[in-house]
């Protein structure tokens, strides 16, 4: 859990037509996250994966409501060949967005 104060959040506001980017205060807010992780190995340890989620709640703590523009959480996996002296593998990094309006609704 990390808490923050005097947090600056850019959004963005529709007046006649037109969108205009806008910075609210955000006097005090705070993220908690919880990390889900799963691994599985060979039995002769030539191959390995992990995959991991982690999902983060972050909420404007003065106006009670969800912060818009935070990440709603990021999934990572790997992959991993070892032969001898040599290994390969891969790493893929996501980010999940989630972007609200102040009714709490998600945008698509």
């Amino acid at each position: 859990m990390s808490d923050f104060w005097n947090l600056i959040e850019p959004r963005f506001v529709v007046v006649r037509g037109e969108s205009y980017g806008q910075f609210n205060n955000v006097t005090r807010a705070r993220t908690t996250a919880a990390k889900f992780i799963c691994n599985r190995r060979s039995f002769t340890t030539v191959w390995k994966a992990d995959l991991s989620y982690t999902y983060v709640w972050p909420r404007d703590l003065t106006q009670h409501d969800i912060l818009k523009l935070q990440a709603a959480g990021t999934a990572d996996g790997r992959d991993q060949t070892t032969m001898g002296a040599w290994s390969a593998g891969a790493l893929i990094h996501g980010s999940i967005s989630k972007a609200t309006e102040s009714t709490g609704v998600r945008q698509r």
